[in-house]
């Protein structure tokens, strides 16, 4: 069975003819079943179908750092024009490319598609929690204090930098100190210790590490720093 698209003919009168080609010894054809049809595109009554992927180091019912959304539609009929999304009950946009979320905390994507014959999809939503994947411990010592810092992600995470700042009291000597990390492996911890600290007097320490922040209070004698 051998079929021929006339669609570049719609609109004009046209003749179809049947040659006999190729043949030095045959004297007939033979011509069966020849029909001539309409395809009428079905109306198209139903809307877009959108699905939401989230994707990033996933523990749980939770993510640690960054999650990527990606927004995927299809349209059988008409095809898809475009989807819209609204970030945390923000305004919607039209949705381009998946996106990052980088912001720490619950999450509500909501979004829906609109195809070329004008049905619009009911709104649907996905929703998340992330949190840091890392965790600060702060411990007083002679001398100055440290700081343990805990990759609790299934990511190694790179170039953390890391500050730890004293306040209060009267610190003389090593009031702040910071620097950077190279890379902190999945569930592996790294302790750094502050400059040589001099002072007397009730103090906080605060200490940031990526994104990771804590502060905590004690005492500073000297070289002595305890914590409450």
């Amino acid at each position: 069975m051998r079929s021929v698209d006339l669609s570049m003919y719609d609109g004009e009168t046209i003749r179809i003819a049947f040659r006999h080609t190729d043949v030095t010894d045959q004297f007939w054809i033979k011509i069966d079943d020849i029909m001539v049809s309409d395809i009428i595109p079905a109306e198209d009554k139903l809307p877009p179908i959108t699905t939401c992927e989230l994707s990033g180091d996933l523990q749980g019912e939770e993510y640690y750092g960054e999650v990527m959304v990606t927004l995927s539609a299809i349209d059988d009929l008409s095809g898809v024009n475009y989807t819209l999304v609204s970030i945390d009950n923000g305004s919607y946009v039209e949705y381009q490319d998946p996106f990052v979320i980088a912001d720490f905390g619950s999450h509500v994507i909501r979004f829906y598609s609109v195809d070329f014959a004008g049905n619009v999809e009911n709104v649907k939503q996905c929703s998340f929690i992330n949190i840091c994947p890392l965790t600060i411990d702060v411990r007083g010592g002679l001398f100055g204090a440290r700081i343990t810092i805990t990759n609790i992600g299934s990511i190694n995470l790179t170039d953390v930098n890391w500050t730890i700042i004293i306040e209060g009291g009267l610190v003389l000597i090593g009031s702040e100190s910071s620097g950077n990390i190279d890379e902190i492996g999945a569930g592996t911890s790294v302790t750094i210790k502050t400059n040589l600290v001099l002072g007397i007097g009730k103090i906080s320490i605060k200490a940031e590490a990526g994104c990771a922040e804590v502060s905590t209070d004690g005492i500073i004698f000297l070289f002595l720093v305890l914590l409450n």
